[in-house]
C-alpha cells in the first residue's frame, strides 16, 4: 500500500487558506473603498487629437483628447478611485476608462455616423458620483442642429391672494445657432397675470395678457448662439378664493426653425399646491393646565 505524507496536504491547505483570505480582503477593500473628496481642485480639459491644442467643437470621426488631474488614485489591490465616463447627447454612457495616473490623458473617437450635440466627459468615483466634467460639441456635417431646453421654476406651495414669482430659462447648448426661437408659457390655473421682465440673455419680444387676466405669454427672438441662455421672471396673483389643496399648473414650450436634436426638453409643466397662509382660527380649545 502506498503511503501519502500528510505534510504536503497541510501545506497545500494552508496555501489555499491564505489565497482565499487575500481574495476576500481584496473584495472587501474594493467594495468599501472610500470616495475621497478632491477639495474642488479636480479638472477635465478637452483638446484636439494632439492633446496640446484646446478644442471644444468637433466633427464626426474626429478624435477628442482629454486631460484630467488632481484626483486621488489608490494603489492597493489595483483599485482606482476615478474613471473617465464619455456621455453622448442622449445621456447614454458610450465608454468608460479607469484612471491610473495623475494627470492622465484619454482619447475618444467620435462615431463617424455623427451623434451631433453636446457631449460630456466626466470623472466618477467608485459610487458613480461626479467630480469634474468638461463638455464638447459635435457638429453635423449635413445640417444645422440645436438642442434647446426650457425650464420654468416656481414655488411648490402657495396661498390664496399671494403674488408669486416664476423663473423661465431658455438655453441653447448647441451645437449650432438656434434661429427663429419662440416660447409660450401659460398663466397658471387659478391665477392671473401681473408682470413679466427679462433678466438677461438675447433680447426677446414678448406679448402678455393684461394685468389681472389669464392666458398665455408669447416671446420670440431671431436666434440664440451656442451656450446662449435667457432668463425671465413672470409674476402672477393667486385667486383670493382658491381652496386649499388646489393644484395650480401651467405648461411651457419652446420651438425654433433649426432642426431639434431632442424635443423632450422643449416642454415642461409646473405645479404649485395651495396651502393655508396661517393656521385656521377657532377649533378645539387647548386643554386646561392642572
Amino acid at each position: 500500500m502506498r503511503r501519502i505524507s500528510a505534510f504536503p496536504l497541510l501545506r497545500t491547505s494552508a496555501a489555499l487558506f491564505v489565497l482565499s483570505f487575500i481574495t476576500i480582503a481584496a473584495a472587501v477593500s474594493a467594495s468599501t473603498a472610500p470616495a475621497f473628496e478632491s477639495g474642488g481642485s479636480e479638472f477635465v480639459t478637452t483638446y484636439a487629437d494632439d492633446c496640446v491644442t484646446p478644442k471644444t467643437i468637433f466633427d464626426p470621426g474626429e478624435v477628442v483628447c482629454v486631460q484630467a488631474g488632481n484626483f486621488p488614485v489608490a494603489t492597493d489591490w489595483g483599485h482606482s478611485y476615478r474613471r473617465f465616463s464619455w456621455v453622448a447627447p442622449d445621456r447614454q454612457v458610450i465608454e468608460q476608462t479607469n484612471v491610473k495616473a495623475d494627470p492622465q490623458y484619454d482619447r475618444f473617437a467620435i462615431p463617424g455616423s455623427g451623434s451631433p450635440g453636446t457631449w460630456y466627459v466626466t470623472t466618477l468615483d467608485v459610487d458613480s458620483s461626479r467630480f469634474a466634467n468638461a463638455k464638447f460639441v459635435v457638429r453635423s456635417p449635413f445640417s444645422r442642429t440645436t438642442n434647446l431646453t426650457i425650464l420654468k421654476d416656481g414655488p411648490a406651495t402657495i396661498f390664496a391672494g399671494q403674488t408669486v414669482e416664476y423663473a423661465v430659462t431658455v438655453s441653447n447648448p448647441g451645437p449650432d445657432t438656434a434661429e427663429g426661437i419662440e416660447f409660450t408659457t401659460e398663466v397658471p390655473s387659478n391665477m392671473t397675470f401681473v408682470a413679466l421682465k427679462q433678466a438677461d440673455g438675447p433680447f426677446f419680444e414678448c406679448k402678455t395678457p393684461l394685468r389681472g387676466e389669464t392666458g398665455r405669454i408669447y416671446c420670440s427672438t431671431k436666434g440664440m448662439g451656442l451656450d446662449d441662455s435667457a432668463r425671465f421672471y413672470a409674476y402672477y396673483a393667486v385667486n383670493p378664493d382658491v381652496r386649499e389643496g388646489t393644484i395650480c399648473s401651467a405648461s411651457t414650450h419652446v420651438t425654433s426653425y433649426t432642426e431639434e436634436l431632442n424635443k423632450e426638453d422643449n416642454f415642461t409643466v409646473t405645479e404649485s399646491e395651495v396651502v393655508l397662509e396661517k393656521p385656521p382660527e377657532g377649533g378645539e380649545p387647548p386643554p386646561d393646565n392642572d
